[in-house]
């Protein structure tokens, strides 16, 4: 009996310490955020665009650009067929490498969630340096390739486009090596969000285009269109966690 007593004692007290932990106390608050409860539609939606990006392939085609008149490359994309006019084609080693680290991360963004959902704490941290690499790969990749599309302004804007995930690239490390778990799940769960953006934001724009809408105003509409539902997303979110929830 006495045994068994000091036995419950050790456990409770564990029990206890790890309910003040910082770290443990976030984890326990992101199992029941937005996205777990939506992670029913989520996740088939993304499975079925990442099936779509794996079997299907990019396509070229030969257009008039409706500005100038003059010929030239329309890129389709083989995940959501959007349409992106081109000065010069794009180089095949960096489109690849793009397109597979983000399918990648997007697998590995959600596995991250589901390592915490499940408590495996040391998968957790090896797919947290796999999520940073993978943006740092990806993001690479997408800023050598800003020469080549036929689009006003695409100077400008991959810098627009880059910004964010070079900021997640080094929030998400430095505050979980530095120890600022809010702040961690706060920048690891935009990471999230970022990832779900990309994709329907190609689809929005995919959309628009075979709606009637020239490749140009489709492809930056979807983006901006995107860019807001996920902005409310995370506002929500942000309000939820500065409530302690």
């Amino acid at each position: 009996v006495d045994t068994l007593s000091r036995y419950y004692s050790q456990v409770k007290l564990k029990v206890m310490v790890v309910q003040k932990v910082p770290m443990f106390q976030e984890m326990r608050k992101d199992r029941n955020d937005s996205f777990n409860l939506a992670k029913p539609i989520i996740v088939p939606l993304m499975g079925c665009y990442l099936l779509l990006a794996l079997v299907n392939s990019h396509s070229l085609e030969r257009a008039n650009d409706p500005h100038s008149g003059e010929r030239i490359i329309v890129y389709h994309s083989a995940d959501s067929f959007l349409r992106v006019p081109l000065h010069t084609l794009l180089p095949a080693t960096l489109l690849n490498f793009h397109g597979l680290s983000g399918i990648l991360l997007v697998l590995s963004s959600f596995l991250q969630k589901e390592c915490i959902n499940r408590n495996w704490r040391r998968l957790h941290w090896w797919n947290g340096y796999l999520c940073t690499l993978l943006m740092c790969v990806m993001v690479s990749c997408g800023f050598l390739m800003w020469p080549h599309p036929e689009l006003s302004h695409f100077d400008l804007f991959i810098y627009v486009f880059a910004g964010p995930w070079v900021i997640w690239i080094g929030s998400v490390a430095l505050s979980a090596k530095f120890q600022f778990w809010k702040l961690h799940r706060f920048m690891g769960n935009m990471l999230v969000k970022g990832t779900i953006a990309v994709p329907v934001a190609r689809v929005l724009g995919a959309i628009l285009q075979r709606a009637g809408w020239n490749d140009e105003r489709g492809y930056y509409t979807g983006i901006a269109s995107s860019a807001a539902i996920i902005g409310v997303w995370e506002v929500y979110d942000m309000v939820k966690q500065l409530q302690g929830q």
